[in-house]
């Protein structure tokens, strides 16, 4: 069986850290989480933005990335930036470098 944790429905919408860390005790094998949906409607997508402000996508992902070096297992998510578009996507992966390099860490990205 594969062990997934989930940590709420998308990035930039918060979750709870006591769920979080009691996920991780029972050793996923993976944390997934979607960067958005097509739920708020094509603007998103049409202008290349994400929905979530960059400061709370940010710590939400830093805060993930750590979870994910504590729990040893893969992070990924779905749709980055909300819509999935390049730019969106190109955003994520800043995101991503930032929070790496801030811990001092590399990943593949």
């Amino acid at each position: 069986m594969t062990r997934v944790l989930v940590p709420s429905g998308a990035l930039g919408l918060g979750y709870d850290q006591a769920a979080l860390d009691r996920g991780i005790a029972n050793k996923p094998d993976l944390i997934a989480i979607d960067g958005g949906s097509t739920d708020s409607g094509p603007s998103y997508l049409g202008r290349g933005v994400s929905k979530y402000a960059r400061s709370s996508t940010k710590a939400e992902w830093a805060g993930l990335i750590d979870a994910r070096a504590r729990a040893g297992c893969p992070l990924v998510i779905g749709t980055a930036g909300t819509c999935g578009s390049d730019s969106a996507v190109d955003w994520l992966v800043e995101i991503t470098r930032e929070c790496l390099a801030e811990r001092g860490e590399t990943a593949r990205i």
